[in-house]
């Protein structure tokens, strides 16, 4: 299915919760198959909702949600926490002073993360 996944992502920038998880062990994975690296820039909403939510007393998806009143119940499966990331970025968007652009958001989160090639020269 990684083919199909490359294809879907294709030129979509990835919001990921504490995404420098995901980027190493998906990076990983990549190379132990090898397959070729995925070129998407991805941003990490755990660093970005501890910007834009710095009174949140925790910035898990399950605190964060009930925060900003948003819980539904169910966590701990990837479509359950990817529909709470969606909707806490949307609060989090709503609650942004206008002017706010893709350049200052990357800078709130503390920069971009990038898939890259785990080969290790032997």
């Amino acid at each position: 299915v990684y083919p199909e996944f490359v294809e879907f992502c294709d030129g979509a920038i990835l919001l990921a919760h504490n995404a420098r998880f995901d980027v190493d062990f998906v990076s990983e994975e990549l190379t132990r198959h090898n397959l070729p690296v995925m070129s998407n820039t991805v941003v990490d909403s755990l660093a970005l909702f501890r910007a834009w939510f710095p009174d949140a007393p925790s910035h898990s998806i399950e605190s964060l949600a009930d925060y900003l009143d948003l819980d539904d119940g169910g966590y701990h499966r990837a479509l359950a926490d990817s529909d709470y990331i969606v909707r806490i970025f949307e609060e989090g968007l709503k609650r942004q002073k206008k002017g706010l652009t893709l350049k200052k958001m990357i800078e709130q989160a503390g920069g971009v993360l990038h898939f890259r090639d785990t080969t290790r020269d032997p």
